[in-house]
């Protein structure tokens, strides 16, 4: 039976070499992709944890050496208190000039006195540009008794750092203060021993600059928030005016930017992906406590950055695996149609020896594998059929049943077909069809 190939063997080997390939090329692309890609995150990570641990790092060695210089002024007012106001101005001016960390320093006092200062005496030196600055803040209507750097000393007995604030009437910028609370001697109770603070002012400006000193990549950031999710830093300044990074989730609706604030507040460092809340497209935000003032610094690192080469090396290795199955689609193509060509020629051979044609050339297949054998193969067989078909006649022996005659040998020509041939007086038939024997005629 012949009938047309529906598909050839060139195309199912092509397939198969093709789909092959590509599904090989496919699970170790993908293999090599996801597990780089862990590495990277893994490194990145890390990078981000580090980056961001050496920032709080230098941010808390400013602020000691900020920290220090109130807590000297508290014990050198326990020992020898000022009494000569004329003499604050020298004081505060180089205590000042001699720190450069330091914005202002001021000595805050109770407004009732005591017999150790007059009531009311607030002097303050900060920085200008043309130099240092000395006032007496309470004569010029500053409500010192109202803020946060005065409350909190002496409310809580103990030194703290205020949230930032703009000091209108003070420095005049934006600030946060270090206050130390200041202490008569011999008084266990310190709710009565109470007469003032000691304080040291920090500029914002300086740690807007640090921060956008130290960048995370092209587009990523830091910024601070102290414990109570006010913004201390952030790039976009209008968020530092007592905006908070929960009322920045309210504005936006997020639950998630919510959920990210108070994970920062409870854990001291982490690291997690926080999509595109923060920065306005997917990235991974690491953070860490400054622990002197409680506030918390966080660095985002956009995502695209972060895999920024992975993605270009994906990129090119797709191209490279596009270009190799292109190239293997060709070297298949070759092989398949070496193979399938002297299948096609000896397939039509045999349709062609089926039909009587018992002259065949396949010379040209010249291949010592299987194919090579089957050619020859169907060579033989053709020139055995031709010499066959080439006897013009052969002898029977026929003896006719019964008969005490010797078996007689009878002559057959092939190519006369069917004959009748008389033995013994017996007619026999033969059909003409080599192989058949002869029978008696009926």
């Amino acid at each position: 039976m012949t009938g047309r190939v529906k598909k050839s063997i060139k195309a199912q080997m092509t397939l198969l070499v093709l789909s092959s390939a590509a599904l090989i090329l496919g699970l170790v692309e993908t293999y090599s992709y996801v597990n780089t890609r862990q590495m990277i995150l893994k490194t990145g990570q890390s990078i981000a944890t580090h980056l961001t641990r050496s920032m709080t790092r230098r941010i808390e060695q400013e602020f000691r050496a900020v920290e220090k210089l109130p807590q000297s002024l508290s014990v050198f007012m326990s020992i020898s208190p000022v009494r000569d106001t004329s003499k604050f101005k020298s004081l505060m001016v180089n205590l000042v000039h001699e720190n450069p960390e330091l914005f202002a320093s001021g000595l805050f006092f109770e407004p009732t006195g005591e017999g150790r200062m007059t009531p009311g005496v607030t002097p303050y030196a900060f920085r200008k540009k043309d130099g240092i600055e000395y006032a007496q803040l309470a004569g010029s209507g500053y409500a010192y008794l109202e803020k946060q750097f005065y409350i909190l000393p002496k409310v809580l007995n103990c030194p703290v750092w205020s949230d930032p604030y703009f000091d209108k009437g003070g420095g005049n910028i934006p600030m946060a203060t270090y206050s130390v609370p200041l202490y008569r001697p011999g008084l266990r109770d310190k709710a009565q021993g109470f007469y003032g603070v000691a304080t040291a002012d920090i500029s914002l400006k300086w740690l807007t600059e640090f921060t956008r000193s130290v960048r995370s990549g092209k587009t990523g950031f830091s910024f601070i928030i102290t414990r109570t999710g006010l913004f201390v830093v952030h790039p976009d300044e209008s968020l530092i005016h007592g905006e908070s990074i929960f009322s920045l989730a309210d504005k936006h609706n997020s639950s998630k930017l919510r959920a990210i604030a108070i994970k920062m507040i409870r854990e001291e460092q982490g690291f997690l992906p926080i999509g595109p809340v923060l920065a306005g497209e997917d990235a991974y935000l690491a953070w860490d406590e400054i622990s002197c003032s409680g506030w918390i610094l966080g660095t985002v690192v956009a995502k695209k950055e972060l895999f920024r080469e992975l993605d270009l090396l994906k990129q090119r290795s797709i191209g490279i695996c596009i270009a190799g199955l292109v190239l293997l689609l060709g070297a298949s193509l070759g092989v398949a149609r070496s193979l399938s060509r002297p299948l096609v020629d000896m397939a039509a051979t045999t349709r062609r020896i089926a039909k009587g044609t018992l002259e065949v050339d396949l010379s040209h297949i010249k291949r010592s594998d299987e194919i090579g054998v089957l050619a020859n193969s169907i060579e033989d067989m053709a020139e055995g059929l031709r010499q066959k078909g080439e006897c013009s006649e052969f002898c029977v022996t026929v003896s006719v049943p019964g008969s005490a005659s010797a078996p007689a040998e009878v002559k057959v020509r092939s190519e006369n077909g069917p004959s009748i041939s008389h033995v013994g007086g017996v007619d026999f038939c033969w059909s003409g069809v080599p192989g058949t024997i002869f029978s008696i005629c009926k």
